[in-house]
């Protein structure tokens, strides 16, 4: 349906009223927030550096995990495989580690993995034209059970083991200051290296060429072939990338355990919350950090409110991280608009 011209532009007020009435409203919870003891509490949670670190450890298995498959996205490919390339990284990462001795060794076999399933999820979604999303669900259903047996057969003994983990780097004079050396500078390499994949993965998609032939397919897929570009050349790479990347998002699952160990359906459905984090964040790499932060926020403020004794079911405290990206996706992505072949299946010209 066409809007009529100014519709967009007259709705602009209608919204800074809704967004300064929210901001009222949640000014005023915290006041009366303030005048309980259960309330000082909970704010006195929410404050803290230990709380903002945490968000950010529970939000990198995400945020790698959604970057890729951001790439997969804007080829044009539906990625909902993420649950699997993340549960098999993660226990690929877990057992690497364990007999490589080093967290190192599990970041590559992670991304190993990861790749090996994307080639999966693209022969059968690019070469087969198999429903995007039947693809999916059928590697999200063998990765559960894939890693649920390899568990049981490789560590039979009974006896929890703890895989070598990546050790918190500390920064020169940044890991001294005041709340944000807690907060932003007291991670492992992982988190920073996912933290910089943002702006890399920003300039690459939006600033180089190949970035431009990678939305082009996703957007004008017959367009671009008529210019001379194999379309389902560009959208393989996209999909062995964004594998990779979301392979590697185990690792971080592992490590953020702060144990680095494995059980089984570790991932606990965050590759199809990642899968959400790419439309909150509009296919866009720093929307999608803000996604996948979101959750972590949840993720953080249940644990802590689990701990701190509220009073209720600790099942649905589990639930609050989820909540609270399902209420983000409702409330904000009404209008959001994916790339336009987005789940199309292309057939190059002479193919059946």
């Amino acid at each position: 349906m066409t809007r009529p011209p100014g519709f967009y532009a007259a709705g602009r007020p209608r919204a800074r009223l809704v967004w300064a009435g929210a901001g009222l409203a949640g000014a005023l919870g915290l006041l009366l927030a303030w005048q309980t003891e259960l309330g000082r509490g909970i704010l006195t949670i929410l404050a803290a550096p230990e709380f903002v670190r945490a968000a950010l450890i529970a939000a990198t298995p995400l945020l790698l995990a959604a970057l890729g498959g951001l790439i997969s996205e804007l080829s044009g490919v539906l990625n909902m495989a993420l649950e699997s390339m993340m549960l098999l990284g993660a226990f690929a990462a877990y057992t690497a580690s364990d007999y490589g001795h080093t967290p190192w060794a599990g970041l590559a076999a992670a991304g190993v993995v990861g790749l090996l399933v994307g080639l999966l999820h693209a022969y059968f979604t690019i070469t087969l034209r198999a429903n995007q999303i039947v693809s999916a669900v059928a590697l999200n259903l063998f990765a559960l059970a894939a890693t649920a047996l390899g568990f049981r057969l490789i560590y039979t003994r009974g006896v929890f083991i703890t895989a070598p983990g990546f050790a918190e780097l500390r920064l020169p004079v940044l890991s001294d200051l005041p709340y944000l050396g807690k907060a932003l500078f007291s991670h492992n390499i992982l988190i920073y290296l996912a933290l910089l994949l943002i702006p890399v993965m920003w300039f690459i998609l939006y600033r180089t060429a190949w970035g431009l032939t990678l939305r082009s397919v996703g957007e004008h897929p017959e367009a671009a072939s008529t210019v001379g570009i194999n379309v389902n050349r560009v959208r393989y790479l996209a999909v062995l990338l964004s594998g990779a990347v979301a392979g590697m998002s185990g690792s971080a699952l592992v490590s953020a355990t702060n144990i680095n160990a494995f059980q089984e359906n570790l991932s606990a459905g965050r590759g199809f919350i990642a899968f959400a984090a790419v439309i909150f964040g509009r296919w866009n790499p720093i929307g999608v950090f803000f996604g996948a932060f979101l959750f972590g926020l949840g993720d953080a403020f249940q644990i802590r409110l689990q701990a701190y004794g509220v009073g209720v079911p600790y099942q649905l405290l589990l639930m609050l991280p989820y909540v609270i990206t399902l209420i983000a996706l409702v409330v904000f992505m009404r209008h959001a608009r994916g790339p336009a072949a987005s789940g199309t299946p292309f057939a190059e010209e002479g193919e059946a």
